[in-house]
Formats: structure tokens, sequence, C-alpha cells
């Protein structure tokens, strides 16, 4: 398990930026070269668990993997028409992050808590690598190299990862570290002071999109398992803590506005204009049906949509949007496929029969959904569709082994 768990952080290592910014330590010069990295590594990863699952081995796709593929058969034809190196280095690379966890059936969902706690082990290196950054980093740790204090966002630096990057990292930490210690999977101490880091990493990242995702994922995985005592204790502890958030509004109401002016909080930081000026855009038929193709993410503002003088900084703004980014890319066809795709993922989760895994996988999707609200990656390999992958695997892993040990009760009487 030691072996495939750093199998896996390197699949999660593959969707960090790799572009050096401006104050990073390391990383690429481009994102071109950087995607090519990221498709190299990723190969090695697929040809070793190719290698550890040959010459026989039993594959179980569950059905979000099944609509995932779909969806990857359908963009790599329109790459090659498209005649885009780029969009089809994309589409092959999500197909081998789709295989890998298949190919590594036996290790990963074998043991259906085994997928999660690997996907635990994963982040939490993440997050120790961030608070080695913010100790050797210096001022490099600080998004424009401004000071906490003064408004600065905390980022990753070896490697480079974005304020909204570390801000997710904290909240997976925090949320499958807290269900983890409710279900009694992993000591309380080791539990609790990881779910304090991950709240330290939503702070100092000033992440709003991390602390409402981990909020509702709580709040959902608790009511999925209400019926249990831990699901009893994770509501009333949901409960206590916003209650203790009312004593702190004003804190709280400084940390979420992050410095902004009214109107940039009003438009979602530039967000509103970006999705305004993708509904105006007048498309052919085929880019209704079928999009632009993958890693198309941005989107020049139309001119009607520049009311606030400070967006002419930026015409070129991302879509930051998960569904309205996959429509852009993969069109209606995208929509309905990883529409039903998360769908069948709930309705797993949801039924999944052991608690613990019922809990932390409804917790993951519900992130995601809350996330993909201001972020974009639901249509490619993104942090976002690695905890979809994590989820539905988990959880359809739970179901089939449920009615293994059924079976063999059966057969025993």
């Amino acid at each position: 398990l030691t072996i495939v768990t750093a199998a896996w952080f390197l699949i999660v290592l593959t969707v960090q930026p790799w572009v050096a910014s401006e104050r990073a330590l390391v990383g690429f010069a481009s994102e071109g070269v950087s995607e090519i990295g990221k498709g190299l590594l990723t190969g090695a990863v697929f040809l070793w668990a190719a290698a550890m699952a040959a010459p026989r081995f039993r594959m179980m796709i569950p059905p979000t993997y099944g609509l995932y593929l779909t969806y990857m058969l359908l963009a790599v034809p329109a790459a090659v028409y498209s005649g885009s190196g780029s969009a089809f280095l994309l589409a092959v690379r999500l197909g081998m992050v789709l295989a890998i966890p298949a190919l590594l059936w036996p290790w990963l969902t074998g043991n259906a808590e085994a997928f999660l706690r690997v996907h635990r082990r994963a982040h939490t290196v993440l997050a120790a690598v961030v608070l080695g950054g913010l100790l050797l980093g210096g001022s490099a740790a600080w998004e424009f190299g401004i000071p906490f204090g003064a408004g600065g966002r905390l980022q990753g630096v070896v490697p480079p990862m974005s304020a909204v990057r570390v801000g997710e990292v904290g909240a997976i930490l925090a949320g499958l570290g807290l269900i983890a210690v409710v279900f009694g999977r992993i000591r309380p101490t080791f539990g609790l002071a990881g779910t304090l880091v991950g709240f330290g990493l939503i702070f100092l990242s000033h992440t709003r999109t991390a602390a409402g995702a981990l909020i509702a994922g709580l709040v959902v995985a608790s009511l999925s398992v209400a019926r249990s005592r831990q699901g009893r204790w994770a509501l009333t502890g949901v409960f206590l803590l916003l209650l203790v958030g009312t004593v702190f509004v004003n804190p709280l109401r400084s940390w979420v506005l992050r410095e902004q002016s009214p109107e940039q909080f009003a438009t979602l930081t530039g967000r509103w204009a970006a999705w305004e000026s993708l509904v105006q855009k007048k498309l052919t038929p085929d880019e209704v049906v079928f999009g632009h193709g993958l890693g198309a993410k941005t989107i020049t503002l139309e001119p009607n949509t520049l009311a606030q003088p400070w967006l002419e900084i930026q015409r070129e703004k991302p879509i930051d949007n998960g569904w309205l980014s996959v429509f852009w890319e993969g069109g209606v066809v995208g929509v309905v496929l990883i529409s039903l795709a998360l769908g069948a993922a709930f309705v797993f989760a949801w039924r999944a029969p052991t608690p613990y895994v019922r809990a932390a996988c409804v917790f993951l999707l519900v992130l995601v959904l809350v996330a993909s609200l201001l972020e974009t990656g639901l249509s490619d390999t993104s942090s976002l569709t690695l905890h979809v992958l994590v989820a539905s695997g988990a959880a359809y892993a739970d179901r089939v082994a449920a009615r293994s040990r059924r079976a063999t009760a059966d057969r025993g009487t």
C-alpha cells in the first residue's frame, strides 16, 4: 500500500500548476512545457500500474469511470478533427488517469477505505510541502509578496501552487481528517492535528470557496449518516462550530471580504463578467453540441460587461465555473456526460453500506459540487476530477465488498 500511496501522490502532484510564477522558487517556464511534463509523469505511473496488474488482473470500472471514459473517447476524435495537439494530449492524459485506479483495483479498492486513506495521505504530504515553503520561502510564500496582515494569501512555492489550491488541500485534509476521527479510523491526536493544519491552510490562503465547500461537505456528510451515533455527533459538532462562528462575525466578515472593493466582491472578482460574456457569445451548432475542445478555459470579455474599470486590467478572464467550462470545452454532450457521472457517483456514495465510507465519499462529492461553482476542472485532469474518482471508486468498492460478504454468508448457511 505504501508504493500505491506514492503512485497516487504523483498523480495528485500532476494536477498542480507546475508553471513558475513570478515569486515561485521552482517551476517550468511555460504552460506548454508544464503539460508535457505532467503527461510524461502520468504516463510513467500508468505504465507502472499496468506492469503491477499484468499479466492477469480483474479490472472493475465504476459507472462514473465509464461515463468519464465515454467523455474522453469523444474528446480524442474532436481534438484530432480540430487539429489541436494540446487538446489531444489532455484527452489522453485524462484517459490514463481514469485507467490507473482501475489497474490498481486490488490494492486501492479491494479494501474500500484504502482509497480514501491514500487520498488523505497524499494531501497530508501536500500540506507539509506548503508549510515547508512557508518556513523556507519567506515572502515568496505569499501571493504577490503581500504579507497576510496586509491581505496577502498563502501559496505554494515548491511546487508552485495557487492560493485557491492551497485552500482546497486544507479543506480535504480537514474534512477527511474529522470524518476519520469521528469514525475511529485514525488516532484522534493525528487526526485533529491534520484538521487544525487544514483549517490553518484555508485561513492563511484566504480561500472562501474552500471554507464554504468544507462546511457544506461536512453538513451533508453528517446528514448521510444521521441515523448512526457518529453521524449525530458530527451534526452536533458542526452545529456548535457554526454557533461559535457567530461570535466572530466581524473578523469573519473582514476575512471574507479580503480587502476587496464592493464592486469586486459583488462580481466575484470578475467571474460574473466572464460568465456573462460566455452566455452572450454567438456559437455555431457544432460548438453548442461538442464545444471548443479540452483546454479552452478562458474567454475575452465583451465590451458591455466592462462596467467596472478595474476589469479592463484583465480582459482575458478564466471562466472559473465548472459547468460553464464543461459546456465551453465539451458542449451539451459534455455537460450531459459529466452530470450523469456525478449523479452516479452520488447515488453510489449515498448508498455505500459502510457509514465511514458513505460520509467520506459524500463529503468529497459535495466539496466538488460547491467548488465547481467558482472553479474549473470537472472536464479534464484536475484536483476536482480526482476527488470524484476517489469518491466513486471507494463507494463502488464498498458496495461490491458488501455483496461479496453477503454471498459468502449465504453459502455458509
